[in-house]
């Protein structure tokens, strides 16, 4: 017989038998779709994370910060040394100050980090709301928490002039020639005499600070800083890097390490939830091996029937395996739409509350395709494995006890 033939004699049962039919391959469905919701929220979770915290330079970049030993410093002259090294692309520093912030006649005190824009590439530093400030002028961006503090909304912070004064360390500031300089002890109070602009914000409920270009700061001769980003050149270079600014006495992390951390966290996170997923899918294998089994009682008289006519065990075989593997396919289908329905409502549901607490939109679900095209192909596997068995009995059916069968 012509396998197109029998392809056909394999789907027709789906026309008689359609209510049972449909609920197995709904069963299957939901099963798969419950492989596809737990391990879609794993994927999901993942990339959000990973997305807040990573672009394509922090990948590149390291955090260098001092040493234990004191006489060790982040100074113009290890920053030139650093920059010298082959592997290295560009260094960006940071340096760090306490400072009073003054909006419409408001004082609080802030943290303030003096930076190039550069340190924000190399950070994966990205404003939530307006954009990155110019070099070259009096620009700032501030925190979310800082409009807290001011008890202001993020839409109207925008635009709004700030000025500051920071604090010293004496021994920092000892070559300062400024307008106002003020002594308190063992620090010194300086004017900024700047009315900076607030351009962005960054999302940071937790911390109170504000981002300033490192070149207002230049009349202070501060030559001291807090922190490095350093790119190096490529992904290879990391470790070399690492090893060369090590041995120079200072504290070196990257944003790979936490990046691998993360994703082998999120692995076992992913499996736990795809055992779940799978123990749904087993009950619905399950329930489809047991309809595959009435199915082969009910159709024991035209087993008989097509082997008497000439059909040989191959056909009768490759009848029940094809009913089986289209009713697999079905239901990774099924599962496919009903776990992507699943998804968007209750996404939707979750952004609803969130927003009604004052939170933003999330997406917690990411399906890679090729896990998708993975679900389908699984499906088709289920369907073939469940099929095995039945198909074998099937073909061993002698034709005249099968002809006799009631």
């Amino acid at each position: 017989m012509l396998y197109s033939d029998l392809f056909r004699l394999s789907i027709r049962g789906f026309k008689g038998r359609s209510s049972r039919t449909f609920l197995t391959v709904l069963g299957l469905g939901v099963g798969f779709g419950s492989v596809l919701f737990l391990v879609g929220m794993g994927y999901g979770l993942q990339d959000l994370l990973l997305k807040e915290i990573a672009t394509s330079e922090s990948l590149l970049s390291l955090d260098v910060a001092p040493g234990k030993v004191e006489t060790i410093v982040l100074d113009k002259d290890n920053i030139d040394k650093i920059l010298a090294f082959e592997e290295v692309d560009k260094v960006s520093p940071k340096i760090t100050l306490p400072a009073q912030m003054s909006i419409n006649n408001l004082i609080a005190n802030t943290t303030v980090y003096s930076v190039n824009t550069d340190y924000f590439d190399l950070g994966g530093i990205i404003p939530s709301i307006g954009k990155l400030f110019d070099n070259n002028t009096p620009e700032i961006l501030v925190s979310s928490a800082v409009i807290k503090l001011f008890d202001l909304k993020e839409e109207e912070v925008i635009g709004s002039e700030v000025s500051f004064q920071v604090f010293l360390p004496r021994e920092i500031t000892q070559n300062i020639e400024y307008e106002e300089v003020l002594v308190e002890g063992e620090i010194e109070i300086v004017d900024l005499n700047e009315k900076f602009k607030i351009v962005g914000v960054i999302d940071n409920s937790d911390s109170s600070f504000v981002f300033l270009p490192l070149g207002f700061l230049s009349d202070l001769s501060i030559n001291r800083y807090d922190e490095l980003k350093v790119k190096v050149k490529s992904n290879e270079f990391l470790s070399p890097a690492r090893e060369k600014i090590f041995d120079m006495g200072f504290l070196v992390s990257a944003l790979s390490d936490t990046v691998d951390q993360i994703n082998k966290i999120f692995s076992a996170i992913q499996v736990i939830l795809g055992v779940f997923g799978f123990i749904a899918l087993v009950v619905s294998a399950i329930g489809m091996f047991n309809t595959m089994t009435i199915t082969l009682l009910e159709r024991t008289n035209e087993v008989g029937i097509m082997k008497a006519i000439g059909a040989s065990n191959k056909d009768i075989a490759f009848i029940f395996l094809s009913e089986a593997i289209v009713m697999g396919f079905l239901g990774g289908v099924i599962g496919v739409v009903v776990g992507i329905v699943v998804e968007w409502v209750f996404n939707f549901a979750l952004n609803i509350l969130a927003r009604s607490l004052g939170g933003v939109f999330v997406d917690i679900f990411y399906n890679p395709p090729w896990f998708i095209f993975s679900i389908v192909i699984f499906s088709m596997a289920v369907g073939l494995l469940t099929g095995i068995s039945p198909s074998r009995r099937a073909a061993r059916l002698d034709a005249l006890q099968a002809l006799r069968y009631k």
